[in-house]
Order: structure tokens, then C-alpha cells, then sequence
């Protein structure tokens, strides 16, 4: 029996983006801006409700 790999991706809809973005923001732009804002928010954070970044293999 074969495991199901965990997906290593989120996927949110153009109809959900287009209500924050408006239909003329590219990907880029989106993707820039969500991640601007959850930097933000991580920093608001108190330091046990934000996860250590993950390591990769290399690095463990």
C-alpha cells in the first residue's frame, strides 16, 4: 500500500483572491503581498505561537 505524500502547497481560488485583490493583481503581486503581511503578523506574535521554520534535510 502506497502512503499519500503530504502536499507541500495551499491553494486558495482566484474568486477568493479577487476579493482582496481586485482581478488586475498579478500572482506575483499577490503572492508578495500575502507573504509582507504574515511577516507582519509573525513579528505581533508572542514567540510560543509562532512554529520554528522548518529545516531541510541538509540541514538537520
Amino acid at each position: 500500500m502506497k502512503l499519500k505524500k503530504e502536499v507541500d502547497k495551499v491553494i486558495i481560488s482566484a474568486a477568493e483572491l479577487n476579493k482582496y485583490f481586485g482581478k488586475d493583481a498579478t500572482p506575483r503581486e499577490m503572492k508578495d503581498q500575502i507573504m509582507s503581511l504574515l511577516a507582519e503578523w509573525k513579528e505581533k506574535q508572542p514567540p510560543e505561537r509562532t512554529a520554528p521554520e522548518k529545516k531541510t534535510d541538509r540541514e538537520k
